[in-house]
């Protein structure tokens, strides 16, 4: 990570846990890598495994705040 953030290089990340962006572990993780990398890009696979809307209408609101323009994706 730290070189990513170094190189403003792209990370993907696929979440596998059951309840997506809803899982605050998931959540967590997000937020700190965003907040302690902020000039790696962080690309959430799948817009953060919304395979569930429920989860991602759920889980979204947590990440509200994050510097979207720089750093996380959603593909």
């Amino acid at each position: 990570m730290r070189v990513a953030d170094q190189e403003r290089l792209c990370i993907t990340l696929h979440m596998v846990r059951a309840r997506a962006v809803a899982d605050p572990s998931n959540q967590h993780w997000i937020r700190y890598y965003c907040e302690t990398y902020p000039d790696m890009q962080l690309i959430l696979a799948h817009a953060a495994r919304g395979f569930s809307p429920y989860h991602t209408i759920e889980g979204l609101p947590a990440l509200r705040g994050l510097p979207i323009s720089g750093a996380i994706w959603r593909r």
